[in-house]
């Protein structure tokens, strides 16, 4: 027999956790809990291991009753007394312990025969199990918004890298944030064509960033980029919300249009007389070398390496000694003659 309660207080059962509750041979709820709506349940696909096991659990209950869909919280977000009149719910039980105490003496009906069941304290044994910190990280990354904020900003990020000496610190973390968004896009229902589109927007604007041009593949990167975002999700309950992709697009824009075109300018070759002249030049840090960061050197931002991989703390003073494409090679400066 398979017993759920649903619980603490503030705790909503939707959705699979629904099709749960309507799975167990007998269920209860705490007084503030929720129960419902199963949709955007999918039980159009068949489930392997545990999940088919509820799968076939549930379709057996909703053959042998002819109640349980029509029951209030398939379409609704019902309370825990209104699925207790609906004989959604067999308790409403203030906690865990209440419930297993309700349960001693029940008979419950189950694909093997009705069972009697047994909750003495003394023949008992209770263990708890939550998922790990890894499959916690796991459950909040497909969240569609989450799974939207990671593609923009790790998109903007890669972009950004594009456009600087080497390959950074921003470069990896939106290499990560899309990793993520790609996670979330193979557990959620997706349009992989709005998907392309959403990516093809964020490409073509990147493009025009490198043509120096602010014209059509702008215009047109923007508007795939928003239908993109609008299109992806199909169910309707897991899309972004609307403020959310508005203010998506306009973020992107601005990144795209007035930031990124500063950087691009910013980043110029460096001729060979430009960089004789930095050698010898004096600078600070303004990232920690370890060996890798940025120092400032005549007025400007540069990605630097110290010479002998030393760690260099933000402050410190440098002095350039060379330059590889166009990462600095740096050195602590030499001490003043006569000193300490």
């Amino acid at each position: 027999p398979v017993a759920v309660w649903v619980g603490p207080n503030n705790a909503q059962a939707a959705s699979g956790a629904a099709l749960v509750v309507a799975a167990g041979d007998v269920s209860g709820m705490a007084p503030g809990a929720t129960l419902g709506p199963v949709h955007p349940a999918d039980l159009s696909k068949p489930a392997r291991g545990a999940k088919g096991q509820l799968q076939r659990r549930f379709e057996q209950r909703l053959l042998t009753e002819d109640n349980i869909a029509s029951r209030s919280y398939f379409e609704h977000r019902i309370d825990a007394s209104a699925a207790l009149s609906d004989q959604s719910v067999a308790f409403v039980t203030p906690s865990l312990a209440e419930f297993l105490k309700s349960l001693d003496g029940r008979e419950v009906t189950t694909p093997s025969g009705a069972v009697t069941l047994r909750m003495k304290s003394d023949e008992v044994l209770v263990r708890f199990h939550k998922p790990g910190p890894v499959r916690r990280a796991l459950h909040v990354m497909s969240s569609a918004a989450l799974v939207y904020l990671f593609i923009l900003f790790g998109a903007a990020l890669i972009a950004f890298e594009l456009f600087q000496p080497g390959f950074g610190v921003a470069g990896v973390t939106g290499g990560l944030l899309i990793a993520a968004a790609v996670y979330g896009l193979l557990v959620l229902p997706v349009n992989w064509l709005a998907v392309a589109l959403l990516f093809g927007g964020l490409g073509l604007m990147t493009l025009d960033v490198s043509l120096n041009g602010l014209g059509i593949p702008t215009a047109i990167g923007t508007a795939a980029f928003f239908a993109g975002s609008l299109w992806s999700f199909p169910v309707a309950a897991l899309r972004p919300p609307l403020w959310l992709v508005i203010l998506g697009a306009i973020t992107a824009l601005i990144f795209f249009v007035p930031i990124m075109t500063v950087v691009r300018r910013q980043a110029r070759p460096i001729g060979k007389a430009a960089t004789r002249a930095l050698v010898g030049q004096n600078g600070e840090v303004r990232s920690m070398l370890n060996p890798e960061g940025f120092v400032w050197v005549s007025g400007a931002l540069w990605r630097a390496r110290s010479e002998d991989g030393s760690r260099m703390r933000v402050g410190e003073p440098v002095t350039v000694t060379g330059l590889t494409g166009e990462v600095l090679t740096v050195v602590r400066p030499a001490e003043p003659n006569g000193a300490g």
